[in-house]
């Protein structure tokens, strides 16, 4: 068997292409505008009220679970051609749950205001150390006035190396960059405060 195979092949691709794309395209977008809203309200009376003492999601919470089970009670309670009144009943029960909530928090958290003692009211008050004194600073405890009766303070050494240990009493001396200055001998006080 003799086989003879011949094959001529020739391939001839030509492709020519021209795309000319031309687009002249002009955006003009131009946005003014000018907001200008001052808003400011205020409501103090006994029935309407904007500043709550209660937190306000224990409120928004109260609302909503009083609003749902007031409708539902209302819905199974009343007759069928009278349960439009839930529109009316349960929000306004839902708003007398959220006084009711407001007026209990109000005497339970009283907020209250106490005078802190100025600084330089504070020179020559004897105090306990509560967190060691060193040049770095501590914490000082001072008798006050207010209901917790005590004041603690940030306080520093007036003698640089001097350390006071927790439960050492001394006596504040000066202030200095926010920081009062203590020291065990009541002697530094008058020292201090004749050189002013």
């Amino acid at each position: 068997a003799e086989v003879d195979i011949d094959i001529d092949a020739e391939v001839d691709v030509d492709i020519d292409a021209e795309v000319d794309i031309d687009i002249d395209a002009e955006v003009d977008v131009d946005i003014d505008a000018d907001v200008d809203a001052e808003i400011e309200v205020e409501i103090d009376s006994e029935v309407i009220s904007t500043i709550t003492p209660a937190p306000i999601m224990l409120l928004f919470s109260t609302a909503f679970l009083v609003y749902g089970i007031s409708g539902l009670a209302i819905y199974f309670l009343i007759r069928v051609d009278l349960r439009f009144i839930i529109f009316f009943a349960a929000p306004a029960i839902s708003f007398l749950s959220i006084k009711f909530i407001n007026l209990v928090w109000k005497m339970l958290a009283k907020s209250r205001y106490y005078k802190i003692s100025s600084t330089r009211n504070l020179i020559g008050t004897e105090g306990e150390v509560i967190l060691k004194v060193d040049r770095r600073g501590g914490v000082l405890k001072v008798p006050s006035k207010t209901p917790m009766r005590f004041e603690r303070l940030h306080v520093k050494p007036i003698i640089e190396d001097s350390i006071f240990e927790r439960g050492a009493r001394v006596f504040v001396c000066d202030v200095n960059n926010g920081y009062l200055l203590v020291d065990n001998n009541r002697k530094s006080i008058r020292k201090r405060s004749r050189a002013k």
